[in-house]
């Protein structure tokens, strides 16, 4: 078992300006996690599965509003047939390498670089890597990364909490709650 707290604390930059909250990290219990699945069509299992029980429901800020279901945009009305609306988008705006993604139960991971860059799990297939595509890059296809979640995850708390070392963000937990709190089943 990934003990994902561990590790991605181990990862947070020792000069970073994120507020951290250890005490309000928070997973989803099994049930939740299987309503979760039923919801969004996705099959939860692996690292995706010990990183939803782990700390889905709250990331205490380990992770912020880069990630998908911690983006106080994400509407579970909005993303319940996400799947199914990536798939009917017209050809010509898929990417080459496109998998389906009702068949392959993408569940989106992060939107990053100004929303030209996202990241998926294809949790029908059963293994733990990340795929990736830019929007912004026409002739860059939709594949999947050498990365697993959890090397993904790690390099991402690494990259945020780096770059958070030259800003003040002086926030407490009930300003920044609605960054770091997973919205699945809200």
């Amino acid at each position: 078992m990934v003990d994902f707290i561990s590790e991605l604390i181990s990862c947070r930059h020792e000069d970073t300006h994120l507020p951290f909250y250890p005490e309000h990290i928070q997973g989803y219990t099994e049930q939740e996690l299987d309503q979760i699945a039923e919801i969004y069509n996705l099959e939860i299992h692996g690292q995706f599965r010990e990183f939803l029980l782990q700390m889905g429901r709250c990331s205490g800020g380990l992770l912020w509003g880069s990630v998908s279901m911690f983006r106080y945009s994400w509407n579970k009305e909005a993303y319940t047939d996400y799947q199914k609306v990536l798939d009917d988008e017209d050809e010509i705006n898929k990417p080459n390498g496109w998998i389906s993604a009702v068949e392959n139960k993408l569940f989106p991971l992060t939107n990053e670089n100004e929303g030209n860059q996202f990241a998926y799990l294809a949790t029908a297939l059963k293994n733990d890597y990340v795929w990736l595509w830019d929007d912004g890059q026409p002739e860059f296809e939709f594949s999947r990364t050498g990365s697993t979640l959890l090397e993904y995850l790690k390099w991402l708390v690494e990259y945020e909490t780096k770059q958070a070392r030259f800003g003040e963000k002086s926030v407490n937990f009930e300003q920044g709650k609605q960054y770091i709190t997973g919205r699945l089943l809200n």
